[in-house]
């Protein structure tokens, strides 16, 4: 049985880095995938002040799974000042997709 780790490295002096690579290496048997692009579900670009992350390939995902690619955004979807009450609206027909797509927005 094996466990790994899912580790990240970067840092503005290259000799330190080129040096800290073989002591982990050493420590904990090391894989070097070079530059990072897709890491634990973000997008990641190097920019010269750092890093951008997104997460627009899970985004579409999403909007795909839920059929709501087509969807319009809108600023707020609902009046702020409606009172929703558990006797208003309908039912949904199947609660667990519901539950699927807010356990999914929480990684959001």
């Amino acid at each position: 049985m094996g466990h790994h780790n899912d580790l990240l490295l970067d840092g503005n002096d290259d000799v330190e880095m080129l040096s800290l690579k073989p002591f982990l290496d050493h420590q904990f048997k090391i894989k070097d995938l070079g530059t990072v692009h897709y890491f634990l579900g973000l997008e990641i670009s190097k920019v010269d002040q750092g890093f951008l992350i997104n997460q627009q390939k899970y985004i579409k995902e999403l909007l795909s799974e839920f059929s709501c690619s087509e969807v319009r955004p809108a600023l707020t979807p609902l009046d702020p000042h409606v009172k929703l009450s558990v006797d208003s609206g309908e039912a949904l027909p199947d609660p667990t997709v519901y539950r699927r797509l807010i356990g999914k927005l929480n990684f959001l």
